[in-house]
């Protein structure tokens, strides 16, 4: 797009350039945020009390697959 965009001059370039970046930032916060306040309606204590222990078990456990398959 970019390329397309020189025979615009600067800020034909400019304008493609920002527009991108406005898309990819909504395209990665919007559904960020919608999964956030999904997750803070989702109460239940165990996960308050073992959520560090299971979140780093989960990390622990897919660095293990992924060095057993060679990834």
């Amino acid at each position: 797009m970019i390329i397309a965009a020189v025979r615009g001059g600067w800020g034909a370039v400019g304008a493609v350039v920002v527009t991108y970046e406005i898309a990819t930032i909504s395209t990665m916060v919007v559904p960020v945020e919608t999964a956030l306040a999904g997750a803070r309606t989702f109460r239940a204590a165990w996960i308050d009390q073992y959520g560090h222990v299971t979140a780093g078990a989960l990390i622990v456990t897919v660095g293990a697959v992924m060095a057993a398959l060679g990834i």
